[in-house]
């Protein structure tokens, strides 16, 4: 089922009008750009869908250190986590760090639109949500993954729509818990009742797939073809006015955030953003928001009872997902409100921790693409990794947020949660110390470059106050 060698793509059933041959080879070549090896696999799903997954080899072969899986979110692909550059992609620095690094991309991206039987032209290619990227697409790449790197488990790193994905996956094949060492969710959808973002509109008309079809087309949303790719790209680089209506309207999607923003780097994003993904998968997202549940696709209740044998669509069983879970949110995010998120981490089995951006207009896409994306929030999950999550606390600057400072997984028989505010952290936490107090409070997001040392040295005198949290 799964091919060891790395893809030549000629086996590839694609569209014929399409030259798909420059998207597969652009992210290798971007990554090489930089000095690093970069690899093309080609995988199968159960289901026949031809998946390109892009590797970053460790620089250290001989290193024991688990794979680690990046799954990006929706209308992305593989390029998101390496756009940034060196300096700035979790992807880069994790495989500096002597990581095997694995970019997957999900069923009808420009990378992944390959299939044994069927064509993107024919609508059938079409028919499936991110249930079936969660059902299908996640066990054929982790399993490939785990066979070439002859490794036991992975690091997974989800973000959007990726972590939606991971959910589907642990929660309908729970097999799967055991060869994802820690799953790391970026701006995790799950819930979206409170979602701001103008997907909201869609939802009233979200159980009517006929009729959003014939707004969007059957098949492919916003499909990137000659045309689009010039206009996305091209028609933002014109004028000032023109680049800030293509930055607003990222903004308008995912939140308002001009700081963090880096400007220079819009050409690149649309150079490869929307990536593609089918109509279906909006709807999906959109039911989301609309029932306020996290569950399967929703045919209406006629279908619904010849596909599942109930009226309503199954929900997802998050009791069956036993493997460890970080959550990480931003304030200024329209899809992954703070409320939703706080609801899944309190219904998941295994939460590890859960930790706000440290910045209150953090949106949707900063969590890749962030001017300071090191400092709030990669070293985090660098840390994490390489020594596990007692020692991410609190080198994560989110421990000084100006409301709720942090929720980490604590003894359930106690049933407490810890949320400080800024201004009683330390007095509660380090006992009455004025005087560190004071030269803390009012720092910015950047406290760990400011105050390296100093928080190196709290490192240890933290772990004996917070006796009552279970980190690890």
């Amino acid at each position: 089922m799964f091919s060891l060698e790395i893809c030549t793509y000629k086996s590839c059933r694609f569209e014929k009008n399409i030259n798909l041959n420059k998207f597969i080879s652009f992210q290798p070549k971007i990554i090489k750009r930089y000095g690093y090896e970069a690899e093309s696999h080609e995988v199968v799903t159960e289901d026949g869908y031809i998946l390109t997954v892009h590797r970053i080899p460790s620089r250290t072969p001989e290193t024991s250190k688990l794979p680690i899986l990046l799954q990006h979110g929706l209308l992305d692909s593989s390029a998101g986590w390496i756009i940034n550059g060196p300096n700035r992609s979790l992807a880069y620095q994790m495989a500096d760090k002597g990581y095997d690094v694995w970019l997957g991309n999900a069923r009808g991206n420009v990378y992944s639109k390959g299939h044994v039987s069927l064509s993107p032209s024919d609508q059938r290619f079409w028919n499936f949500s991110w249930h079936e990227m969660g059902y299908y697409d996640l066990p054929a790449v982790i399993d490939y993954l785990l066979n070439v790197t002859r490794s036991s488990s992975l690091y997974y790193v989800g973000h959007s729509m990726g972590t939606t994905m991971s959910y589907v996956l642990s929660s309908t094949r729970p097999e799967y818990n055991l060869k994802i060492k820690h799953l790391f969710s970026l701006a995790p959808v799950a819930f979206m009742s409170r979602a701001t973002s103008p997907l909201r509109y869609l939802a009233p008309y979200a159980k009517n797939l006929e009729l959003v079809t014939k707004w969007f087309g059957p098949g492919e949303f916003l499909p990137r073809n000659t045309l689009m790719n010039y206009i996305l790209k091209y028609s933002c680089e014109n004028s000032i006015f023109e680049s800030k209506l293509c930055e607003h309207y990222i903004f308008i999607i995912c939140g308002y955030d001009p700081q963090q923003f880096n400007m220079k780097l819009l050409p690149v994003i649309l150079g490869h953003s929307p990536a593609g993904a089918s109509t279906k998968t909006l709807v999906h997202f959109a039911q989301l928001i609309q029932s306020g549940e996290f569950a399967q696709f929703d045919y209406g209740e006629e279908e619904n009872l010849k596909i599942y044998g109930t009226k309503e669509p199954p929900k997802y069983d998050f009791k069956k997902m036993s493997l460890p879970v970080t959550l990480y949110y931003g304030q200024n995010d329209l899809l992954a409100n703070v409320k939703d998120v706080d609801l899944l981490y309190n219904i998941l089995p295994n939460p590890k921790g859960m930790f706000r951006v440290n910045f209150s207009l953090f949106n949707h896409l900063d969590f890749l693409w962030s001017i300071d994306v090191n400092t709030l929030l990669n070293e985090n999950i660098e840390t994490i990794i390489d020594k596990g999550i007692s020692d991410a606390f609190p080198l994560f600057t989110n421990a000084f947020s100006e409301n709720k400072v942090f929720t980490l997984n604590v003894d359930r028989n106690n049933e407490h949660r810890m949320q400080k505010s800024k201004e009683n952290f330390f007095y509660n936490f380090f006992g009455n110390d004025n005087n560190l107090e004071s030269e803390t409070k009012n720092t910015e997001y950047s406290l760990w470059n400011e105050f390296k040392e100093e928080v190196v040295m709290w490192k240890d005198s933290i772990t004996d106050k917070l006796e009552v949290v279970k980190f690890w």
